[in-house]
This record gives C-alpha cells, structure tokens and sequence, in this order.
C-alpha cells in the first residue's frame, strides 16, 4: 500500500479513515469465505509447517482474489484499513495462522517492509505500556 499526498486524499476522501468507522464495521470488519477457507486449508496441506513463503498457483491466485474482492476494494477503495473477522484459531497452530496472513497478503498484493529491520509480517504485541504518556 502507498502513502497517499494530501491532493491524492482530496480526489479520494474515502481513503482516509479515522476514529469514526469504528462505528461502520461493514466498511471494514470482513469475514473470509468459506471457499477461500478451503483454498487455504489446501494450500496450507502442501506446505511444511516452518514455510512462510507460500505464494499461490496462478490459478488459484485469481480465484482466491475473487473471492477476496470486496475486501481488496475496501483497501483499494474504501478506507484503506480491514479487520479479518474470526480466523478459527481452534483449528490452526499459530505457525499456520502466519501461514494464512501470508497467502491473504499475497493475494491482496505485494508485501513491502513494514519497518527498519525489513519485517514484511510480524506479531503486535501489548506489552502493557502506558501510551498515553
């Protein structure tokens, strides 16, 4: 994802989110569908467990982005931020659950750095702190 100039933001207002969505969660709260589940689970049956590289068959590749359409245009179109709703975690180890955030991105687009250190997927981690001092 780009970072947008502030003339970009004025021809796209929706790009911009702030506090106030969290009060319009069907523009970004997104529930995977169950055939992207299945998608994933058998991307995930030819993968070892330490394979965080996983990327997608061409062909699959186009069906799992259809399927992840209305998310990719809230991110696209919308405002530029989605929560994905309930991974079922009683079914998946951690490991496959960074598994699963990576083959999402790869289907969304291509990972950049989030940080100095070069990280593409990491962990957010409260730690406890008191941020607003």
């Amino acid at each position: 994802m780009t970072t947008l100039t502030s003339s970009q933001l004025t021809r796209h207002p929706t790009r911009a989110w702030d506090a106030t969505i969290k009060d319009q969660p069907k523009r970004w709260l997104y529930s995977i569908p169950a055939r992207a589940w299945a998608l994933i689970d058998a991307r995930l049956q030819t993968s070892r467990d330490e394979d965080t590289a996983l990327t997608w068959p061409d062909d699959q590749q186009r069906e799992i982005r259809s399927l992840l359409g209305d998310l990719i245009s809230a991110l696209d179109d919308g405002p530029g931020v989605v929560v994905i709703d309930r991974v079922p975690m009683d079914r998946y180890t951690p490991q496959q659950a960074t598994q699963i955030y990576w083959l999402i991105g790869q289907a969304i687009g291509r990972p950049i750095t989030q940080n100095i250190k070069g990280d593409v997927l990491y962990n957010v981690l409260d730690q406890g702190g008191d941020y607003t001092q």
